[in-house]
């Protein structure tokens, strides 16, 4: 593609790409760039080091790993549930809101998605 533009790979410094390990070494090894952190991946992978989200087997702090698990695991069955039952509408009657009968749709497949939940969390 490079050359389409008439471009080589020695008019590259880096590259942005995944952390697979084929891709390390086409990048590095296979065109001689050197490889750039995507961005996302970047916060994601940011985001999990600061918390200590790993593996639970080699995780430092274990508290913090089990906190956000379950915040992780509360957001999943929200979000999975689709219609809510009779407790959800009494509830939103009490708030004057009799319309609501459905949960907002939101992704939550990165951390960075729970910050306001994590923040609520850690204020209480």
């Amino acid at each position: 593609m490079a050359s389409y533009f008439e471009l080589a790979t020695g008019d590259f410094f880096g590259a942005t790409a995944g952390a697979g390990s084929e891709v390390k070494w086409m990048m590095t090894k296979g065109i001689g760039l050197q490889r750039e952190w995507c961005l996302a991946h970047l916060l994601n992978a940011a985001t999990e080091f600061a918390f200590g989200i790993e593996a639970k087997a080699t995780t430092k702090n274990i508290d913090m790993t089990q906190l956000v698990e379950d915040l992780r695991r509360t957001v999943r069955i929200v979000r999975d549930v689709s219609t809510m039952g009779s407790l959800f509408e009494s509830l939103c009657q009490l708030e004057a809101m009799d319309k609501a009968v459905r949960l907002a749709n939101f992704q939550a497949h990165r951390f960075l998605g729970l910050t306001k939940l994590v923040q609520s969390v850690l204020d209480k």
